[in-house]
């Protein structure tokens, strides 16, 4: 007499036990056994001791839950010691400011211009940091609001030329006038982005120029508008210009000590753009300067598609 399987029952996994007593998590399969005239005959039964699957799974799950927890405790941590490290940095760079401006001595002004320069660093630092610990926990969203672009790019520019006329270098922003009043962008990783390039620029420059332009072309009721900051400074080789975007790096250990920073601006610049949907691209010629750029598409409307790149394919670039 033949017997023929029919399709069983899947049992949930659950404990079960063993003949010698001992336990297992395990699953079930019940197949009903019929003969030839679909009489029931019997059942078989296959068991699968999963318990080592299972002992992974809550071992994984702990594990996670304790890496949460860590990075949660790290950036409490890091939220907290910022503030009150740029609390007592605020008055550092701000008496020395004031200081440089009461005519003190030739040794004194070297002295002052070197505090100034080493607490303005630091602060950059903790920024970046706090920054980076943010990006790293997924803390980081887009948020979209009005914005004129035309006030935001003259306030970095205020911003930026002091730093910039102490090291001799000259400002230059144009921005093309067909750029409406205002347009939809989140304002703040806006700013940060442009911020990061412009100060990059300015400290990577001696006696030089740095211009950011800002241009505007119009598609299908879209508003590309391309952000460009090039400065005449000590340039980048072929080389480095991939490493240069990655988390605590620099072209060369000679950067860090002569122009200090720990290398996360432009990480935390890239990652940025990414949540923009866009990308930069760099340009650069050893001691000639650099030129960084990126898209985004900023519609008048609230609502836009994700930006492409209309970079000048001419040019050798590096697409990040």
């Amino acid at each position: 007499m033949k017997l023929a399987r029919q399709t069983g029952r899947a049992e949930n996994e659950r404990w079960h036990q063993r003949k010698d007593g001992s336990r297992f998590w395990g699953s079930g399969l019940t197949m009903p056994l019929r003969d030839q005239n679909q009489i029931l005959r019997g059942y078989l039964k296959i068991m699968r001791d999963n318990t080592e699957r299972r002992q992974m799974e809550e071992s994984l799950k702990l594990a996670k839950a304790q890496a949460e927890e860590a990075a949660h405790a790290k950036e409490e941590f890091l939220a907290h010691m910022s503030h009150e490290i740029r609390t007592p940095l605020n008055a550092v760079v701000g008496l020395s400011s004031l200081l440089l401006q009461q005519k003190p001595t030739h040794q004194q002004l070297e002295n002052l211009q070197a505090l100034k320069f080493s607490a303005e660093n630091l602060m950059v630092l903790v920024n970046d940091i706090l920054d980076f610990s943010k990006m790293q926990a997924g803390k980081v969203a887009v948020e979209e609001t009005k914005v004129n672009l035309a006030e935001l790019i003259n306030s970095l520019q205020k911003a930026h030329q002091p730093r910039a006329a102490d090291l001799g270098n000259e400002l230059h922003f144009h921005i093309d006038e067909s750029i409406p009043k205002t347009v939809y962008t989140d304002q703040l990783k806006l700013s940060q982005i442009l911020h990061n390039l412009i100060s990059n620029a300015v400290k990577f420059t001696r006696d030089g120029k740095i211009t950011l332009e800002v241009n505007s072309l119009r598609k299908e009721d879209i508003r590309w508008i391309t952000f460009s900051v090039a400065d005449t400074g000590i340039g980048i080789t072929q080389d480095k210009l991939s490493l240069i975007f990655d988390a605590f790096s620099r072209a060369n250990n000679a950067t860090v000590r002569d122009y200090g920073g720990i290398g996360l601006g432009l990480s935390i610049t890239k990652s940025l753009l990414e949540l923009m949907d866009s990308h930069i691209e760099v340009k650069s010629e050893p001691g000639k300067g650099s030129r960084f750029s990126f898209t985004l598409a900023l519609h008048e409307e609230q609502s836009a598609p994700a930006p492409v790149n209309i970079a000048d394919k001419k040019h050798s670039t590096l697409k990040i």
